[in-house]
């Protein structure tokens, strides 16, 4: 919905436990961002219900994860590392530093 593109960066600054960066990484990956869940949808009859669990696409992406709340970066790595994607978190206050890139 955000409009977002895997060729364009993106930041996350209140990124808590990284769901946000974590979804677009799965899908610069070519994966659906809820590959192992269960969801009542895959039971309806519209659409394709095949749901990719191997990247299709090399990383090119550049994501980024940022949070002043420490214990938060610890679990969104961990999520991450559950997900299969290199996002990369960052420990700061957005108010306090620059964004990692000029567009996105």
């Amino acid at each position: 919905m955000a409009g977002w593109s895997p060729e364009e960066p993106l930041l996350d600054p209140f990124c808590g436990s990284g769901t946000i960066p974590i979804e677009a990484g799965r899908m610069a990956l070519g994966l659906s961002p809820h590959t192992d869940l269960d969801f009542a949808y895959l039971d309806w009859n519209v659409g394709p219900n095949h749901i990719a669990s191997s990247p299709a696409h090399p990383w090119k992406a550049s994501i980024w994860g940022c949070d002043k709340h420490a214990p938060s970066l610890v679990k969104a790595q961990h999520n991450a590392t559950i997900a299969s994607v290199p996002i990369t978190f960052l420990h700061l206050d957005i108010a306090e530093n620059p964004a990692p890139a000029t567009t996105g």
